[in-house]
C-alpha cells in the first residue's frame, strides 16, 4: 500500500487550478427527533445562489465507505458552481442515529431522502431539488420520486435490479475469507452491511424499469467496468421523462478499497453541467451562521440524543456532538458522551482514523463502540486527520495520506479540546489498522498531554517511511501464515489438501518467507543481555515498548486470531514484548472469526463487548 493514491497528470493538473476555498461545509443534525439524521450542507456564499439545490444519495456498506471521498467532491463542485448541495447518512448508518441490523430499512431509507430534502429547502430556500444517488442510493432515490415531484434525477452506476443485488452481496458473502457460523441466519450481511430478511425481501422487489418517477429529467450514468444496456432510459423516455444516459468514467475507481480511490473530477464536472443545464441563478447569498455556536477556533454544534442498544431491556439514550476545531475549524470529530453528567475522572477515548476510512470506523465500527462507551458513561471523540474524512485540506496532493507524519501533532490537538482552564485530562488513545500506529506513537511521543493507555486494534505496522509498500512488507506472510496455521486445524482444508485443491506454491513461499524472516530476526537479536530482567531491545519497537512502560503507561492489543498483529509484535521487538506480556504490562486479547476490519457482525459485536468489559474494569 504505497502513501497515496495519485490521479492521471492531467486530472493532477486540472484539480490544482480549481480553488475550494470559497466552500463552506457545514455538518449538522435535522430529522425526527427519535431519528436524528447526519449531514453536510455544502454552499458558496461568495456568489448568488441557484433556485436549485442537489440532494446527494450515498450507497450502502462498503460502497458508502469507499465512495465517500468522491461524493463530498461532488457536493463541492456543486457549491461551486452555486448550487447548494446536501449530503448525509441514512438511519442506521455513517452518524445517524438507529441501528442498519433493524427490520424493513426500505421505509428509513427513503424516509432519510425525504427529510433531506425538506431540510435543503428550508436552510437554502431553494424551489427545485435534484436527488444525485449513487449505486443503491440511486434506486433508494427512485422510490421516493414516485412518491413526490422532483426536478430531476442523477443516477450514477444504479442499482436497477434489486434481485441481481441481493445476489451479489450473497455471493460476497460465500466469498468473505473467514465464515462465522453464528446461527444468525435472518441476517445476510457483506462488506459491513447487515440485512435482515424483512430488508432482503424488499431490496428484492426493487425495479426501476418498471418505476414511475415524477421528474421532468434524468441522467444516468452507468458503471464503466462492465457493459451496459439502454432498457432503463428507454423505459423512462417512453414515459415522456426527458431522459439521457451517458457514460462518464470513474466509477471502477471509486469502489475500490478507500485507500486507493480516485477521485474522477472531469465525471463530476460533467454531472454538475447537466444540473445547471436548467437551474436559474438565484440573487440572495445562502448562510449557515444559524448552524454555529462559536467559541474562538472552537466550534461545537449542538447535540442529538441518540439511543444506544436499541432493541435491548437495557437501551437508553446517549448525547452526540460535531467538534470543528483547530485552523481556521479545519478538523472535524464527533464527540459520544453519556446524557448524564460525565464522571471527571474516568480518561477521554480518543480514537482515530482507520485506514482512509473516515471517523466511522471501518463497517461503522467506531461509532458502536463509541456509542456503547458513552453507555457505559465514556467520553469518546472519533476525530478525522488532516487530510482523512472530513478534515479536508484545501491542497489535494496532501489529502488521503493514510500514515500521516504529523499524526501525534493532531490527536494533540484534539485532547486540547478537554482541558480548559488549564485543567488536565487523562486520555485513551484507539485505533484500527493505521489508527494503531496513529495510537503507538502517540503514547510514544505526546509528553504534554496526561495519555494513560493506548489500545491497539490488528496493527499492521508500528513504523512507516515514506516509500514503503504494505504489499511488500512481513504483514502480508504473516497473514498467510496464521490462515494455513488455522486450515490445519480445520477437517476441511486436509480434504482440499488430498483432492489437490490448495495453491501448493503459495503455501511453500509462505513457510519460506516464514522462515527466511524467523531467521532474520533471530540473528538481530544474537547478542542480547539481560537488563532489568528484560531482553535488551535490538530494535526500535523494543526500546519503545520499554520506554512506554517505563513512563507507566498502558499498552493493550485486540487482535483477531488470524491478523498479523501478533507476529509483528513479538518477532518486531526482539523478544521484549515477549517478556512484557509475561509480566502483565502488555496485554493482549485476540478476537475469534474475526478479519482484519471486523466485516462480519458477530465478531464486531464481539470485539466492542470485550472492549467495553475491558475498560469498564479497569477505570470504572
Amino acid at each position: 500500500m504505497t502513501q497515496n493514491s495519485k490521479q492521471s497528470d492531467t486530472e493532477t493538473e486540472q484539480i490544482s487550478k480549481v480553488d475550494f476555498s470559497a466552500v463552506t461545509r457545514t455538518p449538522f443534525y435535522f430529522g425526527e427527533e427519535k431519528k436524528q439524521l447526519f449531514g453536510w450542507l455544502h454552499i458558496n456564499e461568495s456568489v448568488p445562489a441557484s433556485d436549485t439545490g442537489v440532494v446527494i444519495c450515498p450507497s450502502l456498506g462498503v460502497e458508502y465507505m469507499n465512495a465517500y471521498r468522491p461524493l463530498r467532491y461532488v457536493a463541492d463542485y456543486h457549491a461551486l458552481a452555486g448550487i447548494p448541495a446536501l449530503r448525509f447518512d441514512y438511519h442506521g448508518t455513517g452518524d445517524s442515529s438507529g441501528l442498519n441490523e433493524m427490520p424493513g430499512r426500505i421505509e428509513d431509507w427513503v424516509s432519510s431522502i425525504e427529510q433531506a430534502v425538506n431540510q435543503l429547502k428550508m436552510s437554502t430556500g431553494c424551489k427545485k431539488i435534484l436527488l444525485i444517488g449513487f449505486r443503491f442510493g440511486a434506486a433508494l432515490a427512485v422510490l421516493l420520486s414516485e412518491k413526490i415531484e422532483f426536478e430531476g434525477l442523477v443516477l450514477w452506476a444504479p442499482i436497477e435490479n434489486g434481485k441481481r443485488y441481493i445476489r451479489e452481496i450473497r455471493t460476497l458473502q460465500r466469498m468473505a475469507a473467514i465464515q462465522v457460523d453464528s446461527g444468525e441466519d435472518e441476517f445476510l450481511e457483506a462488506g459491513g452491511a447487515v440485512f435482515d430478511e424483512e430488508t432482503v425481501d424488499e431490496i428484492e422487489k426493487v425495479n426501476l424499469i418498471k418505476a414511475q418517477p415524477k421528474i421532468k429529467r434524468a441522467l444516468i450514468v452507468p458503471r464503466d467496468d462492465l457493459p451496459s444496456t439502454r432498457k432503463l432510459n428507454d423505459a423512462w423516455l417512453e414515459q415522456g421523462i426527458s431522459s439521457e444516459q451517458v457514460l462518464f468514467p470513474g466509477f471502477s475507481n471509486m469502489v475500490i478499497d478507500a485507500h486507493y480511490v480516485l477521485v474522477p473530477h472531469n465525471s463530476i464536472r460533467e454531472i454538475v453541467n447537466w444540473v445547471k443545464k436548467e437551474s436559474v441563478p438565484g440573487t440572495n447569498k445562502h448562510e449557515t451562521s444559524s448552524f454555529y455556536e462559536n467559541a474562538g477556533d472552537f466550534t461545537l454544534i449542538e447535540h442529538f440524543n441518540a439511543c444506544c442498544g436499541e432493541g435491548s431491556e437495557d437501551a437508553q439514550l446517549i448525547k452526540e456532538s460535531i467538534a470543528q476545531y483547530g485552523p481556521d475549524r479545519s478538523r472535524m470529530a464527533v464527540l459520544s458522551e453519556p446524557l448524564s453528567e460525565t464522571d471527571n475522572n474516568l480518561p477521554v477515548i480518543i480514537m482515530a482514523n482507520s485506514g482512509s476510512n473516515h471517523h466511522v470506523g471501518p463497517n461503522r465500527l467506531y461509532v458502536l463502540l463509541a456509542r456503547e462507551l458513552a453507555r457505559k458513561g465514556f467520553r469518546s471523540l472519533r476525530i478525522d486527520i488532516a487530510g482523512l474524512g472530513d478534515s479536508v485540506k484545501q491542497d489535494s496532493e496532501e489529502e488521503n495520506i493514510v500514515y500521516s507524519e504529523n499524526s501525534s501533532d493532531e490527536i494533540r490537538l484534539a485532547m486540547k479540546l478537554f482541558e480548559e482552564g488549564g485543567k488536565k485530562k487523562r486520555y485513551i488513545v484507539m485505533g484500527l489498522c493505521s489508527g494503531s500506529y496513529f495510537s503507538f506513537h502517540a503514547v510514544s511521543e505526546i509528553n504534554d498531554c496526561n495519555i494513560c493507555e493506548a489500545i491497539l486494534i490488528n496493527p499492521l505496522t508500528f513504523y512507516w517511511e515514506e516509500g514503503m509498500s504494505l504489499e511488500a512488507s512481513p504483514a502480508q506472510n504473516y497473514s498467510q501464515w496464521n490462515w494455513y496455521k488455522n486450515a490445519v486445524k480445520n477437517p476441511k482444508s486436509w480434504l482440499k489438501l488430498i483432492k489437490g485443491r490448495i495453491a501448493f506454491r503459495e503455501l511453500i513461499v509462505a513457510i519460506y518467507n516464514r522462515i527466511k524472516i524467523r531467521f532474520t530476526y533471530m540473528a538481530q537479536v544474537q547478542d542480547k543481555k539481560i537488563i532489568n530482567s528484560l531482553l535488551k531491545p535490538e530494535s526500535d519497537l523494543g526500546f519503545d515498548l520499554l520506554e512506554i512502560i517505563s513512563r507507566e503507561r498502558r499498552l493493550t492489543l485486540f487482535l483477531s486470531r488470524s491478523d498479523p498483529g501478533y507476529d509483528i509484535l513479538i518477532t518486531g521487538s526482539g523478544g521484549v514484548a515477549k517478556k512484557l506480556i509475561k509480566q502483565g504490562k502488555v496485554k493482549i486479547h485476540f478476537i475469534e472469526n474475526a478479519d482484519h476490519t471486523f466485516s462480519k457482525n458477530v465478531p464486531r459485536c464481539d470485539l466492542i463487548n470485550q472492549l467495553t468489559v475491558y475498560l469498564k474494569d479497569e477505570y470504572l
